[in-house]
């Protein structure tokens, strides 16, 4: 009896050791620049980094190797630019986040855009409801939306078809717990000519339509809605998107063929030409054209906070 118990708890302090020296689950960051600092009593090579969305800064501290940094992780740091997106794994050791793999971070398509998410999967809300939800991630953060249980097949037909790592388009509903309104396979936006906004009929009830030239192509796209004590309630965000544009301006905009019908799912002008000098602007604001931070400014002294207050940075 002893000697089991006696293995037991041998058997449970090796799976508490190995979950307390696993690697955390890889994190994209921004890279910023790396500094020489003496970490744990010994001389280690710093990451300086940040969360892509914004945040705090970080540090990630290259661990070493008969007292030198390691070479693979090295070779690879070597590599990086201020202001390049990075994917990495770390360890935490006595509150020092140390690294164990980094490399450069690809975006999926659209996934630097306000509307660009990587689709990661569809489940139950909660353990044993019928509800569903859908877990997005836009450079490596997850947020989980929840799908309205009055979805129609615009939705949840695209939903089953996804597959994980797919990048999608969606529009969210704003607030603090997001719903899913609509999501797509994610395209490059159609450029067009506004014709005009006019009543139209939507599914038998009164609704709004935009009108679009498409390169001598006429498409009318419903503006969405639902339908609300048997009254159809139109979309005012799309409506109101629609509205600021004047009659005959060039668009950017986004449709999708539901059973036959065309909706507008975004409407916007054209992003503004790109200039010399909005650039030279643009670097020293805090967030570039996609609402991501722009790279800070490199230079002058960096001032670290102590290692191990705050792991991983964010």
């Amino acid at each position: 009896m002893r000697r089991t118990t006696w293995l037991c708890s041998i058997v449970c302090c090796l799976f508490l050791f190995s979950i307390a020296f696993a690697a955390d689950e890889p994190q994209v960051y921004r890279y910023k620049e790396n500094k020489k600092v003496r970490v744990q009593g010994e001389e280690h090579v710093v990451l300086l980094v940040e969360a892509p969305r914004g945040g705090h800064p970080g540090r990630l501290v290259v661990p070493n190797e008969d007292g030198k940094p390691k070479k693979d992780l090295m070779s690879a740091v070597d590599g990086l630019s201020a202001g390049s997106l990075i994917q990495a794994t770390t360890q935490n050791e006595k509150g020092a986040p140390m690294l164990q793999t980094v490399a450069s971070y690809s975006t999926k398509p659209g996934e630097d855009t306000p509307n660009g998410y990587v689709f990661i999967e569809s489940k139950p809300a909660k353990e044993g409801s019928k509800d569903q939800a859908v877990v997005l991630s836009k450079l490596g953060e997850k947020t989980t939306v929840a799908v309205p249980g009055d979805a129609d097949a615009s939705v949840t037909d695209v939903v089953q078809k996804l597959k994980k790592q797919d990048p999608v388009w969606v529009d969210l509903s704003p607030g603090r717990q997001p719903t899913l309104l609509a999501i797509l396979p994610y395209e490059e936006p159609k450029t067009g000519k506004l014709l005009k906004v006019a009543p139209a009929d939507v599914e038998g009830h009164k609704g709004f339509e935009a009108q679009i030239d498409d390169n001598g192509k006429i498409t009318h796209a419903l503006i969405p809605g639902k339908m609300h004590n048997k009254v159809w309630v139109t979309d005012q965000r799309v409506l109101s998107s629609a509205r600021r544009l004047r009659a005959g301006s060039e668009i950017r905009y986004r449709v999708q063929e539901v059973s036959g019908t065309t909706w507008l799912r975004e409407i916007q002008p054209p992003p503004k030409q790109e200039t010399a000098q909005s650039r030279n602007r643009d670097n020293g604001s805090v967030t570039d054209k996609h609402g991501l931070p722009n790279p800070r400014k490199t230079g002058g002294p960096v001032q670290l906070p102590p290692i191990g207050i705050t792991p991983g940075g964010f």
